[in-house]
């Protein structure tokens, strides 16, 4: 009878409901971010980006009602700023604004505002990298002036 109490005990200790928080993701409402090459702003609801505007080679661009309806339903959390020189013809200096929306285990979905010198502000789906190959292994040689 001991030993059933005991066992009885047990189990129901093991099959106690376990509870753990799940993370969530946080909106930005408002925002501002300054490179080198320039400046991001905005804000935003529950909806999406309701303005956004970006201060580049010597000019401000501001999204139009229109570019603004592509980006609803994006909920924005993150921002990255990346340019290229560019050439002349070409779309000049560039600037891209990476929207995105994720979490610590990566990146749901993001969408590209581009600034062009030459044609100024526009959206675009473009493809991100391909994730990291974390199999590759560095040559314990590299770096040390050895041949392999």
């Amino acid at each position: 009878m001991k030993i059933r109490l005991s066992l009885l005990l047990a189990l129901s200790l093991f099959s106690l409901p376990v509870g753990a928080s799940q993370e969530g993701a946080d909106r930005l409402t408002q925002f501002s971010v300054e490179s080198q090459w320039g400046a991001v702003s905005g804000t935003q609801d529950s909806s999406g980006i309701t303005q956004l505007s970006v201060r580049a080679f010597g000019k401000t661009y501001a999204l139009s009602k229109t570019q603004l309806q592509e980006l609803q339903g994006l909920m924005v959390n993150g921002i990255q700023l990346s340019s290229e020189g560019g050439y002349v013809g070409f779309g000049g200096q560039t600037i891209y604004i990476a929207l995105s929306f994720g979490f610590t285990s990566g990146v749901e979905s993001t969408k590209f505002v581009v600034v062009s010198e030459e044609n100024g502000i526009s959206i675009k789906n473009l493809q991100g990298p391909p994730p990291p190959n974390n199999s590759f292994k560095p040559s314990p040689l590299r770096g040390l002036g050895r041949a392999p």
